[in-house]
């Protein structure tokens, strides 16, 4: 096993569990940011909390993986920055009441997926992981009649599926 492996398995427990227990809390959401509210009012920190620790956590696990995944390659620098806009965005957890960390937050979350799409199809030339996880999480929706409500976290889980197969799977 190596560290990589290693650092990207803790990092996919800790997201995919905190997102299984913030479901199993707080119900089915229709957004992984909406979580952060949610925690936020549940555990009180000023300006962060439980949700932005464990954002942070998981992204800086995650991107070793990411990096070291491209070495050698012109993309590499998105293995580092895919990464730090989700740590802006966890560092952001306040959007709904803050107009300024609501933009912040809206722009990162683009930034980091669409730099995962381009660190995917055009840094590693793969969009297997892409489609099965977007099959995957369309299954669930509809499964589960959430597809609607929920399909911003669908597509958020979509993408944090592909980049914990990239991460993990290789």
């Amino acid at each position: 096993m190596t560290f990589e492996f290693v650092t990207s398995l803790l990092s996919f427990i800790l997201l995919a569990g905190f997102i299984a227990l913030g479901i199993r809390t707080f119900g089915l959401q229709r957004s992984y940011s909406y979580y952060a509210h949610l925690w936020g009012e549940k555990v009180k920190i000023h300006n962060v909390n439980l949700w932005s620790a464990v954002t942070v956590i998981s992204a800086i696990l995650l991107m070793i993986s990411l990096i070291a995944k491209l070495e050698g390659n012109p993309w590499q620098f998105l293995g580092f920055l895919v990464p730090v806009y989700l740590i802006v965005v966890a560092f952001t957890p306040n959007y709904l009441e803050d107009n300024k960390q609501a933009v912040v937050h809206v722009v990162a979350t683009i930034l980091c997926a669409v730099g995962f799409l381009v660190y995917a199809i055009v840094g590693l030339h793969t969009w297997k992981p892409l489609v099965f996880s977007l099959l995957a999480f369309a299954v669930i929706g509809f499964a589960s009649r959430s597809l609607k409500d929920g399909y911003i976290l669908w597509l958020e889980c979509t993408l944090f599926m592909s980049a914990y197969t990239i991460a993990i799977l290789g």
